[in-house]
């Protein structure tokens, strides 16, 4: 791979893992009202948890792919390499905890996580 290569997936990257950052923000935000007033707090823990372990594993991950040009390139300032990891790894792994835990929610509730309830 030549280093131009390197260099656009490097940018490609890090324009993903700036994607990333806004799932992560959006998805924090909604466990957030979950775990502060929501009818579950055990949704909120649960996404949260989930994203952590996502943001520590990917980070890890991106530590071991150092052997390769692109890895190198990417952990060459490492406090913004593993930002990139662990944004990425939070945001995704979140957004996913969350749809499992609806889809669950509903499977067993038969309504959606902040559905108005009729009294």
């Amino acid at each position: 791979m030549g280093p131009l290569f390197v260099a656009i997936l490097a940018v490609c990257f890090f324009a993903f893992a700036l994607l990333s950052a806004g799932v992560a923000l959006f998805f924090s935000i909604l466990a957030g009202i979950h775990l502060l007033n929501g009818p579950s707090r055990v949704l909120g823990v649960y996404v949260l948890g989930s994203g952590l372990a996502g943001g520590t594993a990917l980070v890890l991950f991106g530590l071991a792919m150092r052997w390769n040009v692109l890895g190198d390139a990417i952990m060459k300032v490492p406090f913004v390499g593993c930002a990139a990891w662990g944004v990425i790894g939070f945001g995704w792994s979140a957004a996913a905890a969350f749809g499992v835990a609806s889809l669950i929610r509903w499977v067993f509730c038969r309504k959606w996580p902040g559905a108005i309830r009729k009294s």
